[in-house]
C-alpha cells in the first residue's frame, strides 16, 4: 500500500471511531432518559399511599391524569406542556427533625 492510501485508510479510522462514539452516546442518553422515566413512575406509585401529594406531582409530570394507580403504569401518555417544580409541603425546620434523630443531635 502506498502512503497516501495507508494515511486515507488511518483518517478513516479515525473519524469512525469518533462517529460511532457520538452514535453511542446519544444511546446511553437514550437508554438513561428512560430509565428515569420508568424510576420516576415507579416512585410515583410506589409514594402516593404514604405521600399523596408528592407521588401525585409526580404521577401528572409524566403525563398521567388524575391519581397513582396500576391501571395506567404501563401506559404511556405524551409529556406536553410545562412541568410542576415547585416544592410540595411547607419548609422543614431543623427541629421538626428532632423525631428522627438520635438524642445526642436533637435541638432543644
Amino acid at each position: 500500500m502506498n502512503a497516501h492510501v495507508e494515511r486515507f485508510n488511518r483518517t478513516l479510522q479515525a473519524q469512525f471511531a469518533v462517529e460511532a462514539g457520538q452514535i453511542m452516546e446519544q444511546f446511553f442518553l437514550v437508554i438513561a432518559a428512560l430509565d428515569i422515566y420508568w424510576w420516576t413512575k415507579g416512585l410515583a406509585y410506589v409514594a402516593y399511599p404514604i405521600m399523596p401529594k408528592p407521588g401525585n406531582c409526580l404521577w401528572n409530570n409524566l403525563g398521567h391524569t388524575g391519581s397513582p394507580n396500576g391501571d395506567d403504569f404501563l401506559s404511556k401518555p405524551a409529556l406536553i406542556g410545562s412541568f410542576d417544580t415547585s416544592p410540595v409541603g411547607g419548609k422543614i425546620s431543623y427541629k421538626d427533625l428532632n423525631v428522627c434523630l438520635p438524642e445526642s443531635l436533637q435541638i432543644s
